[in-house]
């Protein structure tokens, strides 16, 4: 680990997160056992399960997780899933008596690695969290073509039916059901469905009512607007004035007259009546008509009764499994009307309507602190992590075997079927449920394992798409643009370039989930315009009621611009609430390696983003002289290399393992590390040991480097010696220029892995088969198979090679005289096969270095192929184990004679010690203790003993602990190696699939993609000898030549000053930190390179390395970190002669994929047309594309030596004539 210079300009809090710890945290919370969270919450929403005849209720009890025996790193070898089986106890009770209690087994269900991936079929998946739109209550407006604006609500259940409540011109509230307009109800029917029996108790529960009003004292206040609550009657019962009539002067006077004591009344000032308007729309006072009204609304067809419309509106809304607003749904309805209903409630009540109509009608009155939702603000969007996902896939699958459950239940005979429930129990629907979740969900992906940052990046990845949510399609400019409430939860820069763009994003680096799954940020408190010490998550709903600054201005002047409710304010200092934690909380994890992000376009820093993960590791691994400060944490979270959990020391170390003793326990750890594994993109992972034997190592300290690391630094390229000059043209339009210097180290050699697999089918013809005997075959293309007809380890392999022959049954032909002649001498088999082996296909050249195989029935016995087999460094064999356990065991022996040493070396023991067992003694009393006698009594400490005193238990003491840490290391019963023993079966199997895998070594060549961090990206045009290059005044020649056009129209400045701060670095052997936004100045980088004796302008003299003349101007030269990226040439590159065919066209097909062509297409033709190259068109149109008698009569002509062209008609012009007749025009071709 080198230290590094930090040029951090203000003092941040020590504040580190795990940066995939809410992709794990989650899945952890689905697991355990939670009351309202996971397996637990579904489990209990499910049972009860009552049958349908009401005899049988089946309730849960408590489950059970069964962990795996195998590793992950097994079932990525053994391509198989690492999951856990789930058990559940359930009783049975039958007319309310317990008839039954068993365990049964539910499904399995696959589990999280300690990266954060899933391993699905051998492959590793990683499930991205989603954001939609959460549960709750919304308010908006909509207008119409004439300008008219119409406001209303949703309430959105977390299941159930959507309601929407809208207020049209004339004032009146109306009510829809799941977005139907044929649904559309009167509020006031819904409300008293709800459970408002009657329109005085709704109008109560909405206006304040005055109650009995002395007529003789009541007067008219301005602004109060009273209604008449009750009809009023005089002393005979007469109605001298109707309800819901205004209260004004005349009518105080009126019924002064009729001598009425007092009325009822209501004030309705608060929304000017407009919720009486509605209840005088309102024709059915009564509830049981409102409930029939409103069945016949939802069900127009169906016959109506009381009881079936009580039943129907039950479901409806007070069924809770049908309706439930969800905790997330309760908080909104809490948050958003202000109001303190228990979370645990989460069915709809009458208060949480009104509540909402009351927001709704003070919205379309323009009252003051009354706002419309901004749609695209994260407090209405609810994160659905892994652990969300897969508990929903759970409920679904449970919820079918709820439903068979019951069918079963009816038909279930107690007697017969005693003590056998797992019966009942259709556990298959859980576990496909849940595995047509991973392999076929959009949400559920193929890893991004190109390098640790690809990895990392990809688990903390958010996206608008998938079920439920958004189409790329449909989706508009706002819902894609940058929010102010995404600030410091969801990086503004890093997105994809295509159509995706704004759909994908990145968490900030450092966002919180709360468990709600809204999205949360850190900041810091402030009292009095001074740092608390205290830090707070605030998500964006709760923050927009505080001052929020950012953590630079304290260091400026008495007042402060701050933010508020998303918009600007300037404050006094001591007015603030809060400051950020950092400034680069507000980026991800991949914008932040950027260094000088704050001089970049933002355009370009989302290419550096993106093409950062892009990188391919490296042979060997270099650090950036300049870093952004988490080089080291994004290393050390990816989990790709391995540190040390405690102090410890290095007892036993090679390629593949290491020993460590841990020196407060006392205990001996087993760490195995990965060589040359293949990814999932194809790039190799490989760790590499950075201590040594003995080395004393601190908790934390790094053991191994891994892909792309170097001594635990993040590590995706190599710092270069640039110039920011032209070349004779060749580094025009972004090219890049290379020297060979950098070939002949190579400095940007990578090793990629590719698989290669066969499996053998059955054929209706019979079984196909892996073998040597393939007929039609030189010996020399099968000197490289071994005796089973796989290819040996180690060999070098090229295009055109066979991995793995194979030979497959073939239907009968028919055979010329001859060939009868030929099956009657030699039998039938040799004409019944034909070769299908497996080639290796073009473009690909290495070693053989991997062979995995799968196997049912007899193998022929053969010595070579199962040590070719044996030569998998993945799999431990026993003796490999004894090996580690005489190793352990030898650091322990030590360890207790130290000890021992501790307290007995050079004392007397004034007892005898003693063989428990034949009572010889082992150690005399009063005999001096030396190194010889402790080695003696450390070789026999499971038989001794000491009669009682004080010095037996201290000795005892240790040699317990002793025979724990044995115990303790027995490592045939550990994890780390059930499943990969080897069974000493040499030739009882047949092979039934094949994976080979092939090592690639490919080094720079033109045509290769490289790229800086801050988005400068190009090409090789051209690698030139060293000699030839631009040389220095020392005579160093550049390694690199980059376009200076490239800097000032992109406005990436960053990569310049990276430029001139490597240089320093380089110059003065220092390897420095410029965190994001808070970085080193131009100021401090002249100062260094004055430092340095270097020119501060940062420009040096360069000489042509052809004349050796200097250059006329000065040219900007110094070390910057450069990538080669995943977009090899050598992997793009492609050609054919002869291929496949499109059935309809007969044109090649296309794609290096496919072995298809070049597509001629229509602006190619006219360069020919322009040339008048007629002959050439021709050939490329006819023969060379589509006209299938030509290409056989070309073929001829070439073998006999008749170079002629002797073009045709091509397909293409038929399927044209086709596509005519097909539209019933008569069309004929001629012959003239």
């Amino acid at each position: 680990m080198v230290r590094r210079i930090n040029f951090n300009t203000l003092k941040e809090p020590s504040f580190t997160r795990n940066l995939i710890s809410d992709q794990i945290g989650p899945y952890k919370s689905f697991l355990l056992k939670k009351k309202n969270k996971g397996i637990e919450s579904v489990l209990k929403d499910v049972f009860p399960v009552i049958s349908n005849d009401g005899r049988f209720r089946l309730e849960y009890f408590k489950y059970r997780l069964v962990l795996p025996e195998c590793t992950g790193f097994d079932c990525i070898y053994k391509g198989t899933t690492y999951l856990t089986s789930l058990y559940i106890h359930i009783k049975l009770f039958k007319n309310s008596v317990l008839e039954q209690s068993s365990e049964v087994f539910l499904g399995n269900i696959p589990l999280m690695t300690k990266k954060g991936s899933f391993i699905i079929n051998g492959s590793e998946r990683v499930v991205i969290a989603q954001l939609n739109r959460s549960p709750g209550v919304f308010f908006n407006s909509n207008t119409n073509l004439y300008g008219i604006k119409t406001y209303y609500l949703k309430i959105i259940p977390d299941k159930g039916v959507w309601i929407e409540i809208h207020i049209n011109d004339k004032g009146i509230l109306y009510a829809n059901l799941d977005k139907k307009k044929k649904n559309k109800i009167l509020v006031t029917t819904l409300l008293k469905v709800l459970g408002k029996t009657n329109t005085n108790d709704i109008l109560k529960e909405y206006y304040k009512v005055k109650g009995l009003l002395d007529i003789k004292n009541i007067t008219i206040k301005k602004g109060l607007e009273l209604y008449l609550l009750d009809n009023v009657v005089d002393v005979n019962y007469n109605i001298v004035a109707k309800k819901y009539t205004l209260v004004d002067n005349d009518v105080i006077d009126f019924l002064r007259k009729k001598k009425i004591p007092s009325i009822n009344c209501i004030d309705v000032s608060e929304d000017s009546g407009i919720f009486l308007k509605t209840i005088r729309q309102d024709f059915l006072p009564s509830y049981e008509e409102s409930l029939i009204s409103f069945y016949k609304k939802i069900k127009p067809l169906e016959n109506v009764n009381k009881d079936s419309a009580n039943l129907f509106v039950h479901k409806l809304f007070r069924d809770f499994k049908n309706y439930d607003l969800g905790l997330v749904g309760r908080h909104r309805l809490n948050s958003k009307l202000r109001t303190k209903v228990v979370s645990q409630f989460r069915n709809l009540y009458v208060y949480d309507v009104v509540k909402s109509i009351k927001y709704l009608v003070a919205l379309f009155l323009n009252k003051e602190g009354y706002s419309e939702d901004d749609i695209d603000d994260l407090s209405l969007k609810k994160l659905r992590t892994c652990g969300d996902l897969i508990c929903n896939s759970f409920k679904v699958g449970l919820s079918k075997v709820e439903k068979v459950l019951k069918e079963k239940l009816l038909f279930y005979n107690v007697n017969v079927d005693f003590l056998n429930l797992q019966k009942l129990i259709y556990s298959k629907n859980v576990t496909l449920t849940i595995r047509d979740f991973f392999n076929r969900s959009q949400l559920s992906q193929f890893m991004d394992q190109i390098n640790p940052l690809a990895e990392i990046t990809h688990k903390r990845r958010v996206t608008s798409l998938g079920p439920g949510g958004l189409s790329k399609d449909r989706a508009g400019f706002d819902v894609r643009d940058v929010h102010s409430s995404h600030y410091g939860r969801i990086c503004p820069i890093e997105t994809p370039e295509g159509p995706n763009i704004g759909l994908i994003n990145s968490l900030s680096l450092y966002t919180h989930i709360n468990d709600f799954g809204f999205l949360e940020t850190p900041y810091q408190e402030l009292s009095g315009g001074l740092k608390t010490g205290k830090i707070l998550y605030l998500d964006s709903f709760k923050e927009a009621g505080f001052y929020i600054g950012q953590s630079s201005y304290l260091n400026e002047g008495s007042n402060i611009i701050v933010r508020k409710q998303h918009t600007f304010f300037e404050v006094e200092k001591g007015l603030i609430d809060f400051v950020d934690l950092s400034p680069k909380q507000l980026i991800s994890i991949a914008t932040a390696l950027i260094p000088f992000i704050e001089h970049n376009d933002a355009n370009r820093a989302l290419m550096g983003s993106n093409m950062q993960r892009q990188s391919v590791p490296l042979l060997v691994n270099e650090k950036p002289y300049v870093g952004s400060g988490l080089e080291l944490q994004v290393s050390k979270d990816s989990t790709n290399t391995v540190y040390s959990e405690y102090d410890c020391r290095v007892v036993y170390l090679d390629p593949y393992k290491a020993l460590t003793l841990n020196l407060l326990k006392e205990e001996v750890n087993l760490y195995r590390f990965l060589k040359f594994f293949r990814t999932n993109s194809s790039t190799c992972f490989n760790h590499k040991v950075i201590v040594k034997p003995n080395e004393i190592v601190k908790k934390g300290g790094f053991l191994v480097d891994g892909p792309s690391s170097d001594k635990g630094e993040l590590s995706l390229g190599k710092n270069v010696l640039v110039a920011f000059m032209p070349w004779y043209g060749y580094n025009f339009e972004d090219a890049i220029i290379v020297s060979d210097y950098l070939l002949k180290k190579n400095t940007y050699t990578s090793i990629h892995v590719n698989e290669f697999e066969v499996s053998v089918q059955e054929t209706k013809l019979g079984s196909e088969d892996i073998t040597k005997e393939i007929p039609n075959l030189s010996k020399d293309s099968l000197k490289n198979l071994d005796n089973n007809g796989i290819i040996k380890v180690g060999s070098w392999v090229k295009p055109g090679d066979i991995l793995v022959g194979k030979i497959t049954p073939q239907g009968e032909t028919n055979l010329a005289p001859e060939e009868k002649l030929i099956k009657a001498v030699f039998g039938e088999k040799t004409f019944n096969i034909r070769n299908s082996s497996m080639i290796l296909p073009p473009g690909t050249f290495g070693f053989v270095m991997n062979i995995q195989y799968t196997t049912n029935g007899p193998l022929s016995n053969n010595f070579e192929t199962v040590k070719s087999f044996k030569q998998n460094d993945d799999v431990i064999t026993d003796k490999k184990k004894d090996n580690i356990l005489k190793e352990a065991e030898c650091v322990l022996q030590d360890n207790l004679i130290k000890t021992l040493s501790n307290i007995l070396l050079g004392e007397k023991l004034p007892l005898n010690v003693f063989n428990k067992f034949t009572n010889e003694t082992v150690i005399p009393s009063n005999k001096k203790i030396t190194k010889t006698l402790l080695r003696k009594l450390s070789l026999n400490y499971k038989v001794i003993d000491i009669n009682p005193s004080p010095i037996r238990i201290k000795i005892m003491s240790i040699l317990d602990n002793h025979k724990r840490n044995l115990k303790n290391l027995d490592l045939s019963n550990t994890k780390e190696f059930k499943g990969l023993s080897y069974k000493k079966e040499y030739g009882v199997k047949k092979i039934k699939s094949v994976k080979i895998f092939i090592a690639i070594k490919k080094n720079i060549q033109v045509g290769d993609k490289m790229s800086g961090r801050h988005g400068n990206k190009g090409v090789v045009s051209k690698i030139v000898p060293s000699c030839d290059m631009p040389f220095l005044p020392n005579g160093e020649a550049v390694q690199m030549i980059l376009n200076p056009l490239g800097v000032p129209s992109r406005m990436n400045v960053g990569q310049v000053l990276e430029t001139h701060t490597s240089l320093v670095c380089h110059k003065l052997g220092l390897w420095v930190t410029t965190p994001p936004f808070n970085g080193v100045n131009e100021h401090s980088i002249q100062e260094y390179l004055y430092k340095a004796k270097l020119a501060v302008l940062g420009k040096t003299a360069l000489y042509n390395g052809y004349t050796g003349d200097a250059f006329d101007s000065k040219v900007v030269t110094g070390y910057m970190y450069i990538m080669k990226l995943n977009h090899l040439v050598s992997s793009k590159i492609h050609s054919r002669a002869v291929g496949p065919y499109s059935l309809i066209t007969q044109q090649p097909l296309g794609g290096k994929s496919q072995y298809g062509g070049q597509r001629f297409g229509e602006m190619e033709v006219w360069a020919l047309e322009a040339y008048g190259s007629a002959y050439t068109l021709q050939e490329l149109l006819t023969v060379k594309s589509d006209d299938v008698q030509g290409r056989a009569t070309i073929y001829e002509s070439i073998v006999k030596g008749n170079n002629r062209l002797q073009a045709g008609m091509p397909q293409s012009f038929n399927v044209l004539m086709k596509e005519l007749q097909g539209l019933c025009l008569d069309i004929k071709l001629n012959k003239y």
